[in-house]
C-alpha cells in the first residue's frame, strides 16, 4: 500500500488550486486532505501473483506474502483489475494494493456488485515467507 497521510492545510493555501474550497470542520480554517505517494515504474496486471516468480524469487515471494497479510488484516474486498500493481523491477518486484475503499468490514462498493472480483478474499499463502530485517 503506498504511504498515505492525512494533513490539515489552510484554506488560503488551497484557494489558488481549488476555487471555493471551504474548511472541513466548523471552527477551523483548514481543509483535511489525503496525501499519497505516487507510484512510478509500476504496471497494471491481470493478476499480481505469479506462481513462477513466487517459487524462484525470494524477494517477490516476501512482497506477495506481505501484501497477502495486509489485505487479510484490513479485510480487503476489492480485488478488481487495476487495484493491484507490480513494480517493473526485474528482480524482487514489489506488489501494491492501491484501492482499499472496501476494507475494514465494508462489504459493498458504491459502483459495483458486492464481492465482485474478490478472488483474494480467501487466499492464503501456501508456504511461510521469512521477512528480511
Amino acid at each position: 500500500m503506498p504511504p498515505t497521510v492525512l494533513r490539515a492545510i489552510p484554506v488560503a493555501a488551497l484557494l489558488p488550486y481549488a476555487k471555493g474550497v471551504r474548511p472541513t470542520f466548523r471552527g477551523s480554517d483548514d481543509v483535511l486532505v489525503v496525501l499519497q505517494y505516487w507510484l512510478q515504474e509500476v504496471k497494471v496486471v491481470a493478476d499480481a501473483y505469479s506462481a513462477h516468480l513466487f517459487a524462484t524469487d525470494a524477494g517477490y515471494a516476501r512482497h506477495v506474502g506481505q501484501l497477502n497479510v495486509l489485505t487479510y488484516l484490513i479485510e480487503h474486498g476489492d480485488a478488481n483489475h487495476g487495484n493491484f500493481l507490480v513494480s517493473r523491477s526485474e528482480s524482487s518486484p514489489r506488489v501494491f494494493s492501491v484501492d482499499n475503499g472496501i476494507a475494514f468490514a465494508f462489504t459493498t462498493a458504491t459502483a459495483g456488485t458486492p464481492g465482485a472480483g474478490c478472488e483474494c478474499r480467501n487466499s492464503r499463502p501456501t508456504r511461510s515467507i521469512a521477512c528480511a530485517p
